[in-house]
């Protein structure tokens, strides 16, 4: 073989070995665009997403539609039928909703610990079984599964339905008009403040009538006499938390208002030592006889027939159901004279009891 012959066959090669090399560079090429391209449809939609949310702020500080904020109600309209309340008022587009939520959260106990429910309906319908250990077996593959009365013995549907909320906030024309003023924020802070102090009151003592039912208000409620007429004591809450069925204990926690919390702290035996200290462990939440405790505002106080405490699995226990509607209504007129703007949020909020089962309260009586 001559030089030619060797130096011929190493082109080849080379050759070959760079046209792999292009076939794999595209290859990773393709890879990188594909990659990048929801990046660049993410972008797209966050740049969106934010000029939906400045046009809908703009429009609540002119207190009149900007252009932007039209073609978003025709858009929102078309796509998702969305009717426009004959009263007026502005639809909050759905992140801006989302985020005054995520804040009602934070200010809301309850909402931390149920389950939460997002719907465009009016109410929700949902069933519960009312016997937990009804027809719990093991079969034979052959055996054919067979079950004791009827399928009205095994469950009941409960109906969760949305009620109307609103609340008003008031903004003055010069804050309103100031470059430095942040409406987002405003907005954002006030009303979820609002709506968390509205629904935390719904969610312990609500009727369901009318209104949202809440944990004590439940026609089903059970709870363990505090043993004293006037007085919570350290027996009810252990018998309580042993009432419970062991299905909930798992993540079962104390709903109580600070008052009680410090009648709690407070208690000696006959040489003053304290009865109960909170269990502690750096870096993990309080607990009372083992488990987290959450201060709730709305608990009542320690009073005569009162249930100042429970105790429960609230996620199993209790639902929420948020209606994905938030609107305002921009008021310039009401408070003209002082030369001020009202602004008028309102939302759907629903709750009940769907495993009274799921948890316990104290009540101060003896029985």
């Amino acid at each position: 073989m001559d030089i030619t012959e060797v130096i011929e066959g190493l082109t080849t090669k080379l050759d070959q070995s760079l046209t792999n090399m292009d076939s794999r560079i595209k290859a990773v090429e393709e890879a990188q665009a594909a990659l990048a391209a929801p990046k660049r449809a993410t972008a797209t939609a966050d740049a969106q997403e934010s000029s939906i949310k400045q046009a809908f702020y703009e429009t609540l500080a002119a207190r009149t539609p900007t252009p932007e904020y039209e073609e978003y109600i025709k858009l929102a309209a078309d796509t998702f039928r969305i009717g426009v309340d004959p009263a007026g008022g502005f639809l909050c587009p759905e992140e801006i909703r989302k985020e005054i939520i995520r804040y009602v959260r934070d200010l809301s106990p309850v909402r931390q610990y149920a389950t939460v429910i997002d719907t465009q309906s009016e109410s929700v319908l949902m069933a519960r079984e009312t016997d937990e250990d009804l027809d719990i077996g093991i079969y034979g593959e052959q055996e054919e599964l067979t079950g004791s009365g009827t399928p009205g013995d095994w469950f009941k549907t409960i109906r969760i339905q949305t009620y109307k909320m609103r609340t008003r906030l008031v903004a003055t024309n010069d804050l309103l008009s100031a470059s430095w003023f942040d409406i987002e924020q405003y907005i954002r802070e006030r009303v979820a403040e609002k709506f968390a102090r509205q629904e935390g009151k719904l969610f312990i003592t609500g009727t369901g009538a009318d209104q949202p039912e809440g944990l004590l208000g439940s026609s089903e409620l059970k709870y363990v006499p505090s043993g004293s007429a006037s007085a919570l004591t350290i027996d009810s809450l252990i018998k309580a938390k042993n009432t419970l069925n062991e299905t909930y204990q798992r993540n079962a926690v104390w709903l109580m208002n600070q008052a009680t919390l410090t009648w709690l702290e407070q208690q000696v035996d006959d040489v003053g030592r304290p009865i109960w200290r909170m269990d502690y462990v750096a870096g993990e939440p309080k607990t009372l006889l083992g488990k987290p405790f959450v201060i709730c505002p709305d608990m009542p106080d320690i009073g005569s027939n009162a249930y100042p405490v429970v105790y429960g699995d609230l996620k199993q226990a209790y639902r929420i159901v948020d209606r994905g509607v938030l609107q305002f209504l921009v008021d310039p007129y009401t408070g003209i004279g002082s030369d001020v703007t009202v602004y008028w949020a309102k939302r759907y909020l629903g709750a009940g009891v769907v495993n009274p089962n799921a948890y316990v309260a104290v009540k101060i009586a003896t029985s």
